[in-house]
């Protein structure tokens, strides 16, 4: 999709990337959103909160809970803020990759960044709390 697009001279925006990052990460096709978010830094494109969330949903879907955290961190670097969506993924990361232990530290995180955890969906904030 990446080669259509140049090879028609369209330049794809912010918006566009996020939508083929999204794809990718709900096709398990982690490599592909890890190659367009790439590609987004080497397009001088900026990746927002929402490319971030998507990314960090798609790894948790693909048992990558690590690369899940760090993206946090590359958050931060793009002067990107998580909000509650992300911590929504990040929170079903730690579920899905049956590490409900990690929970607290999103919540620190979470606080850490000025979000109150009640602000999650309550039956998440339930499951997240009872560790």
């Amino acid at each position: 999709m990446r080669m259509l697009m140049h090879s028609c001279g369209l330049i794809p925006n912010t918006a566009t990337y996020t939508s083929l990052v999204d794809c990718c990460c709900r096709l398990g096709r982690m490599a592909d959103a890890e190659g367009l978010l790439h590609d987004m830094y080497a397009n001088s494109v900026s990746p927002n909160t929402a490319t971030f969330t998507c990314m960090i949903d798609g790894y948790g879907k693909a048992g990558r809970l690590e690369d899940a955290f760090a993206v946090i961190s590359l958050m931060k670097q793009a002067g990107a803020a998580p909000n509650i969506p992300t911590f929504t993924a990040l929170l079903c990361a730690c579920f899905q990759c049956d590490m409900p232990s990690r929970s607290q530290e999103v919540l620190d995180t979470m606080r850490a960044n000025g979000i109150d955890p009640s602000e999650l969906p309550p039956q998440l904030l339930r499951q997240a709390t009872s560790f």
